[in-house]
């Protein structure tokens, strides 16, 4: 048996290893470690131990109200339960062992030790009594930690039939003490074959102590790593910041409040129930309808001038009037609301590219102080290039030009109403439980509806690209996924919506393509004749035997480009995102990426997790980041190598978004909202 260590990096999640940890929980570690290390250092026994590690756990990642970490379960030293109950399932199993202790101790060239055995010895127990719920394995002196994932140990002992038939049967005879358990497991071990890999994380505590005790806020970063490792996203995979499966309910809670809506539960004959029922989006009652809420805003106004009277195919938008304005009126603010929202995942990310320069930052109100000049923003800036931009505008130089159609005049626009047509002197109340309530002394408890929206948006944060970082302000994550969740939901407020989870759309995408890219390789008889195998993995080796020769990468990257993807019901467009995610990704590891852009073979490695397209680079492993850098003439620079991935990977995007996916539906406004999404 080979152990193949990992850095507490490497082990993470890729998604979670770029995800944001606030301050409060990177500053619960670096107070809890030191005394971990001062409390278990020396000759202590191994309850003592064990008892310090409870402690820290609890102290640092695993509260006593949303988990229960304990020992004296079945023997073994400590557990951590997915929950605060001693009935939720153990999700983590901790052996250990006093630094005194070597001789059971396990490491890494040294690992067919007691303390191996017993974990096997509990794990095997666990999985025979029904426990499918551990998802962490750790081995720790107090410094040394070494964590394993239950599918290293399923391989490598439960799914050996016979060794596993053996050990329950001598586990089960009660002549027989624990060792002859241990020896067989022993026996078991020494007999894999030396080359067998055994994956496991490892870290040393003591390496992170300097960080703790510095007093550098700049070192501060290098705690992420282990607070990760020992992280319930890690230890028991539970959901993390900004996961694209989770709807963030008060973000979007508070978003329909801002336009002037409502969830509500409702029975099969649409009677309102307080607890269950399908959920609809409707139209606040007239009790609690605000005239400053982007909704009842627009009726106003569009009321009070007779502009319904010019909308086009007037008939398709309900069954009577008032159905038929509310469902104008709703477009009109989804169109707008559409438009901030992709600005702050844009100005998001251009202040992630100029490292936090707030010249980069325009959603404000000193720039944006009323309606007017948001239209200004939508019309004469997104919509004109840079050079047809005139002196009035001179605030927006650094918004970019995006060549969208998004930004045009639409339709129902130009027969209804602008945005810059909305009343600015209402103020709206914050709604209840808002984010903003109590976030700064003296909070107002109405705010101008920009402005409320424009705070509102400032209290997230919506997940600019780069490495990761420790989080100062505490503020919730929110990326695209979930706006497109939202979105959705919002669009279906008539019948309800149903969005596909991540995980689900993942799956899917790799499964099809991959197998539909194999198919796409075994029918070419024109560059790949002699291919005749039915797996992805025989597609990349075959390749790989021809060392990427440049019309070969031609060749195959024209054949994954000649696919075709639709959905036939696309709402947000969350399954098309996830096929050009997983397209990108197949690129990448088939070795084409940008072949037809003439790219050289980057050194960049592409992968899906949890639903998101991540980079790395394939020599060091580092995450990738574009990132961009000021020369000493005031100059804007960026490297050649990731100037060359970013460019690359915007060409192979819109090359696949052009002619690769497809999407329709029913509802007009939901393949809208799918081209912004794919924006």
């Amino acid at each position: 048996m080979k152990i193949t260590p990992l850095t507490p990096t490497q082990a993470l999640n890729p998604a979670y290893r770029r995800a944001k940890i606030p301050r409060a929980d990177i500053d619960r570690l670096k107070r809890e470690l030191p005394l971990l290390l001062d409390r278990t250092a020396g000759r202590v026994s191994e309850s003592t131990l064990r008892d310090h590690l409870q402690t820290f756990l609890r102290n640092v990642a695993y509260p006593a109200g949303d988990f229960l970490v304990q020992s004296e379960v079945r023997r073994m030293d400590t557990v951590i339960h997915d929950g605060p109950k001693r009935k939720d399932n153990i999700g983590v199993i901790i052996e250990a062992k006093t630094t005194a202790n070597t001789g059971e101790m396990f490491s890494t060239d040294r690992p067919n030790v007691k303390a191996l055995h017993e974990l096997v010895l509990y794990f095997m127990r666990e999985r025979a009594a029904g426990n499918t719920a551990i998802k962490q394995l750790v081995i720790t002196n107090g410094d040394a930690l070494f964590c394993f994932v239950d599918a290293e140990f399923d391989r490598l002992f439960w799914n050996k039939k016979r060794f596993r038939r053996a050990l329950l049967k001598l586990d089960e005879d009660a002549g027989k003490n624990n060792d002859v358990v241990y020896e067989h497991i022993h026996n078991h071990v020494a007999g894999l074959p030396a080359e067998e890999p055994f994956t496991c994380a490892v870290a040393h505590l003591s390496l992170f102590r300097g960080y703790c005790e510095d007093g550098d806020p700049d070192t501060d970063d290098r705690l992420l790593p282990l607070y990760k490792l020992l992280s319930p996203a890690h230890l028991l995979r539970r959901p993390f910041a900004g996961d694209s499966n989770h709807l963030d309910k008060k973000f979007y809670r508070e978003l329909l409040h801002l336009i002037g809506l409502e969830e509500v539960g409702v029975d099969s004959k649409g009677r309102v129930k307080k607890n269950g029922g399908k959920k609809i989006i409707r139209r606040h009652p007239p009790e609690h309808r605000h005239p400053a809420s982007l909704l009842e805003n627009t009726l106003d106004v569009a009321e009070d001038n007779n502009r319904f009277r010019h909308v086009k195919g007037w008939g398709d938008y309900g069954a009577d009037d008032e159905e038929r304005r509310f469902a104008v009126a709703l477009e009109l603010c989804i169109t707008w609301v559409n438009r901030v929202l992709f600005l702050k995942l844009l100005e998001t990310q251009l202040l992630a590219y100029h490292d936090g320069d707030p010249a980069y930052r325009f959603l404000t109100t000193r720039r944006i102080p009323d309606y007017d000049a948001l239209n200004s923003l939508f019309v004469k800036v997104l919509n004109k290039p840079v050079g047809e931009r005139k002196d009035i505008v001179a605030d927006f130089v650094h918004v970019p030009y995006l060549n969208s159609s998004l930004f045009e005049i639409s339709d129902l626009e130009d027969q209804v109403l602008s945005i810059n047509g909305l009343k600015d002197q209402h103020e709206l109340p914050l709604a209840d439980r808002s984010v903003l309530a109590g976030r700064q002394p003296g909070t107002a408890t109405h705010l101008p509806p920009l402005h409320y929206l424009f705070r509102f948006l400032e209290a997230y944060d919506f997940g600019g690209e780069g490495r990761a970082r420790i989080q100062e302000d505490n503020k919730r994550l929110i990326n695209a996924s979930v706006l497109g969740l939202i979105f959705e939901k919002i669009n279906g407020y008539r019948d309800g919506s149903f969005y596909t989870p991540g995980f689900i759309t993942e799956y899917m995408c790799r499964e099809t393509i991959r197998r539909a890219v194999v198919q796409k390789f075994r029918a070419d008889t024109d560059h790949f004749a002699d291919f005749d195998a039915d797996h992805y993995d025989e597609l990349r080796n075959y390749l790989r035997r021809d060392n990427y020769k440049t019309d070969v990468r031609l060749a195959a990257n024209a054949l994954v480009n000649s696919l075709t993807i639709c959905d036939p019901a696309v709402g947000s467009g969350h399954f098309l995102v996830s096929a050009l995610n997983e397209l990108i990704a197949v690129k990448s590891d088939l070795g084409i990426l940008g072949a037809d852009a003439g790219a050289r073979d980057l050194d960049i490695a592409a992968q899906v997790a949890n639903d998101e397209l991540l980079l790395h680079w394939r020599r060091s492993g580092e995450d990738y980041a574009y990132q961009v850098s000021t020369d000493g003439n005031g100059r804007l620079h960026v490297d050649p190598d990731v100037q060359a991935v970013q460019w690359t990977l915007f060409e192979e995007k819109r090359t696949l978004i052009e002619n690769c996916l497809f999407g329709v539906d029913l509802n007009p406004n939901s393949v809208k909202i799918c081209r912004l999404r794919l924006w």
